[in-house]
């Protein structure tokens, strides 16, 4: 799963769409979310949010810092199987091989693992395609800055 996927399912993806302080139109007709200024925005929102959102900030930017114990352990169960995914995919999970054994076990060649928590893998969200800030099919993607360009 990527950060991006994961800021668009958590919370129905209300937080990656426009109209954020975070999200900002690109020169492609994209758009791109600038991570750290998710942290200066979200004193509103509900603890499950602010929290949601600073660790989706926090794995995307190292400018963002959290308290991963503190901030996961508030969040729902949606949330945290959001939150854990995203961990396995930024830790690289979704590109790691495993060693095949011939019948007389002697290393034969290599295999690709599955993603070790379900939806860390490159799977689209459900077999859709994916949607870019608006909720509309986008045309120019969406890309992650840590701090304004």
């Amino acid at each position: 799963m990527t950060r991006r996927r994961y800021r668009r399912r958590g919370f129905d993806g209300r937080f990656a769409r426009t109209g954020y302080p975070w999200i900002h139109p690109g020169e492609d007709g994209g758009f791109w979310i600038d991570l750290a200024a998710i942290p200066d925005n979200i004193g509103a929102y509900s603890g499950g949010e602010r929290r949601f959102l600073l660790i989706a900030a926090s794995i995307g930017c190292s400018e963002v810092q959290v308290n991963l114990s503190d901030a996961a352990a508030a969040l729902d169960r949606e949330q945290l199987d959001l939150v854990l995914a995203a961990i396995a995919h930024a830790a690289g999970s979704h590109q790691h091989s495993e060693v095949i054994y011939d019948p007389d076990g002697r290393p034969a060649s290599f295999g690709k693992l599955g993603p070790p928590y379900p939806g860390s893998g490159r799977a689209g969200h459900h077999g859709r395609p994916p949607r870019g800030p608006s909720g509309s099919d986008r045309s120019g993607g969406t890309s992650l800055r840590c701090g304004a360009a």
